[in-house]
């Protein structure tokens, strides 16, 4: 929903941030009682690094969760600037 505090476009699976420590806010699944909550996390992005967040519940039928990295790839062709090498 939001990087850094600036929302990013709704719909979007792909959002680019800069390197650097970023605070993500990130929606949680809806469920029957709950259309989902917002919960923030911080991640320290790596350049060329797509990551993929998900909403780790412990089971189904809870509401809470907790952001976490599912997993990250390198991005294909990305070259990083000098000052990150």
């Amino acid at each position: 929903s939001r990087v850094d505090g600036r929302s990013v476009l709704v719909g979007e699976s792909l959002t680019r941030v800069d390197a650097g420590v970023r605070v993500i806010e990130v929606s949680g699944p809806p469920n029957l009682t709950n259309p989902g909550d917002f919960k923030n996390t911080t991640i320290d992005v790596k350049v060329c690094t797509r990551y993929y967040i998900v909403a780790f519940k412990p089971n189904r039928l809870e509401s809470d969760f907790t952001p976490q990295i599912d997993y990250e790839l390198p991005v294909p062709g990305c070259t990083p600037p000098a000052a990150y090498k």
